[in-house]
């Protein structure tokens, strides 16, 4: 397959933060954010090839239903970057002492990070929730646990 991309997901307390990004030219295809979870008046805003987009939702949404939104919505209007995403990287606030660089994701590490959720009680869990709909929602890219 020519040239992978990569789904990054920041998962906050008011919003998620969503990118494409593509490593081989270190540059980014698609940015975007969700604005005011947790409301009746969720924003949803990208851009992708220099145009800007945007959609409001006047329903409260979960971050199933908003991941699973910008992956049906937002990703598959164009298959052929849906169909290069890779895997899905994920920002997660504080790892503790243990993880103080990127790891591959997988049940041992998922732990470790509900573990040392006390250092970030705002930000961890949300991570987590982000990490296990994005399994959910993209399971061709789950790693074999």
């Amino acid at each position: 397959m020519s040239n992978l991309l990569v789904l990054t997901l920041n998962c906050g307390s008011s919003s998620l933060k969503f990118s494409v990004i593509d490593p081989k030219r270190n540059s980014i295809v698609l940015l975007g954010l969700v604005d005011f979870l947790q409301s009746s008046k969720i924003k949803v805003s990208w851009k992708i090839n220099f145009k800007e987009y945007s959609i409001f939702l006047n329903k409260n949404k979960d971050y199933k239903e908003i991941v699973g939104l910008i992956s049906d919505h937002i990703l598959k209007r164009d298959l052929e970057i849906f169909n290069r995403i890779s895997c899905v990287g994920h920002r997660v606030v504080h790892g503790g002492s243990k993880m103080n660089k990127s790891v591959v994701l997988d049940e041992e590490v998922l732990k470790y990070i509900k573990k040392v959720s006390c250092f970030a009680p705002l930000h961890n869990p949300l991570s987590i929730l982000g990490i296990q709909t994005s399994f959910d929602v993209f399971p061709h890219l789950k790693k074999k646990m």
